[in-house]
């Protein structure tokens, strides 16, 4: 499995409440320890696609009420704060280089190159968020 990959399983899991496997010995992971970005129920799990180019959920969706405030799951910097074909996003880099999104935004609150603190608001969500 790629690192990337891995990443995404481990909060995929670490968000619906289930233990990432550390290994034996070695202290908790990143993703057992982050919340999520609201407290909503998750409307799609992440879902493994077969081969690197095949389809599946690569990303973790809920369904929150729109406006409600989206916040930082990690501490890094804003890479890109804007519209992809008409989706507001934010990508958050940590300081190990993994990159978490926050996509289908309502509002935008940071801008590229900012600072941002795990908790932090990055923006307020529309009837959807992966």
């Amino acid at each position: 499995m790629n690192r990337r990959l891995a990443w995404a399983v481990a909060l995929a899991l670490a968000l619906i409440g289930a233990p990432a496997r550390a290994a034996a010995g070695a202290g908790p992971t990143v993703a057992q320890c982050l919340p999520p970005p609201v407290t909503v129920p998750i409307a799609a799990p992440f879902q493994a696609p077969p081969c690197p180019y095949c389809a599946g959920h690569r990303g973790v969706a809920y369904r929150p009420p729109p406006g409600t405030v989206v916040r930082a799951v990690i501490s890094g910097t804003v890479t890109f704060a804007g519209p992809v074909a008409g989706v507001r996003w934010v990508v958050v880099a940590d300081a190990e280089g993994r990159r978490w999104s926050y996509g289908h935004l309502a509002a935008v609150l940071l801008h590229a190159g900012q600072q941002v603190a795990a908790g932090q608001p990055v923006g307020l969500s529309g009837p959807y968020l992966h």
